[in-house]
Formats: C-alpha cells, sequence, structure tokens
C-alpha cells in the first residue's frame, strides 16, 4: 500500500509538472502574422466627376422647382399736356344768338411797352349776334399773364348787333423784359363765355436818351 500510495503520488507529480510546461509553450508560441489591408486612395478624377455631376443636378432640379420670373412691361409716362389756348369760335351752343368779331385793337400783337409801364389795352368788338349786350355783360380775364389791374371789366353801355363797342381794360406791363401773353373773353349776363381776346407785348428797358453832336 505503501508503494502503490507513493507511485500515485509521484504520477499526480509529474502530471502537473508536465503540465506547466506545456502551458507555458503555448503561451510562448508566435502569433501568426496578421495581414493589414489599408484602404486604397480614392482617384481624385472620378471623385471630380462625381461632384460635379451631383452639383449639375441640384442645379437643374432647383431650377425646375423655381417659377420662372414674370416680366413686367415698364409702364409709360402719360403724355404731358401743354397749356391749352382759349378757343377763338364761340364757346356757347347758340352762335348766332351770341357771337362777336374783332374789329381793332391797340397796342397790336407784338408792340413793344416799357416794363412796368401802365397802359390802356382797347379792343373794339362787334355785335355780331341777335342779343342786346347790356351793362351786366363783361370782359374777364383767363388766362397767361396777369396785365390787368382788374380780372373783370363791364361793359359800359348797350351794345345793339352789328354796333361796335370800345372795351379798354387797365393793364401794367411786366416788371421785367420778356414776352408776355394775356387771355380775356366776353362773359354775358348768364355766366356764358362767348368769345376770347389777347394781347402780346414785349416788355422792353427803357431806352437811353441819345445826344445828338453839335
Amino acid at each position: 500500500m505503501t508503494i502503490r500510495k507513493t507511485l500515485c503520488s509521484r504520477f499526480i507529480y509529474l502530471s502537473a509538472f508536465l503540465g506547466i510546461i506545456l502551458l507555458n509553450l503555448i503561451s510562448c508560441s508566435p502569433i501568426p502574422d496578421q495581414k493589414i489591408t489599408s484602404s486604397p486612395f480614392p482617384d481624385l478624377d472620378s471623385v471630380s466627376t462625381s461632384a460635379v455631376k451631383t452639383f449639375q443636378a441640384q442645379l437643374t432640379s432647383t431650377s425646375l422647382a423655381e417659377p420662372a420670373p414674370l416680366l413686367t412691361a415698364t409702364p409709360t409716362p402719360p403724355p404731358v399736356e401743354s397749356t391749352p389756348i382759349p378757343s377763338q369760335t364761340a364757346l356757347v351752343v347758340d352762335t348766332n344768338v351770341y357771337h362777336a368779331e374783332l374789329i381793332n385793337q391797340y397796342p397790336q400783337d407784338g408792340d413793344d411797352i416799357v416794363i412796368g409801364e401802365h397802359f390802356d389795352m382797347v379792343w373794339t368788338i362787334r355785335n355780331m349776334g341777335t342779343e342786346v349786350w347790356n351793362e351786366s355783360y363783361k370782359l374777364r380775364f383767363v388766362e397767361g399773364w396777369p396785365l390787368g389791374k382788374y380780372a373783370t371789366v363791364n361793359l359800359d353801355r348797350l351794345v345793339y348787333p352789328n354796333e361796335d363797342v370800345d372795351i379798354v381794360v387797365d393793364m401794367v406791363a411786366p416788371p421785367r423784359s420778356e414776352t408776355a401773353v394775356s387771355y380775356w373773353q366776353l362773359v354775358n349776363d348768364r355766366g356764358e363765355t362767348f368769345y376770347t381776346v389777347s394781347i402780346r407785348i414785349n416788355a422792353i428797358l427803357r431806352p437811353t436818351a441819345t445826344k445828338t453832336p453839335k
């Protein structure tokens, strides 16, 4: 019994010893080489081409998604209207009843008047209608340079058909050198205008006197 126990103890010890040696051998054995695979560098040409195609596709989709701008016409400015000149024809409906004709005037159109000078504008007008003009008829300023001292001048007497009347308007020449035009109209006792007269003068500086050589 003693000999068997001794042998068994040695066998167990030897097995343990061999097991330790085997474990050491296994732990010291080299690890098989691992293959390291590196990612290949990208092809720059292919990357650029792909980026360009992607950008072009985005532009195309954006242009299709956005509506085209509406074309708006440039507004045409309204035409500039010049100041209308009163008509020399009758302005009432029945021109047979209210009608006139200019016979003469003084000063004449285009005459020179010293600037700031007072003068009498005289229009000689003939009653060519069938109505008698009374003292409620008047000559009234309507447009242009207001040369008259007063805006209206009433007739001073009755004017029968085919009769002439002198209408005198107190006027003052402009205060500076220029050509001035003034328009006036005949108005009946119902406030209807039926004839237009006008005057155009040249306001000038007072001429200087020249001495006659002896």
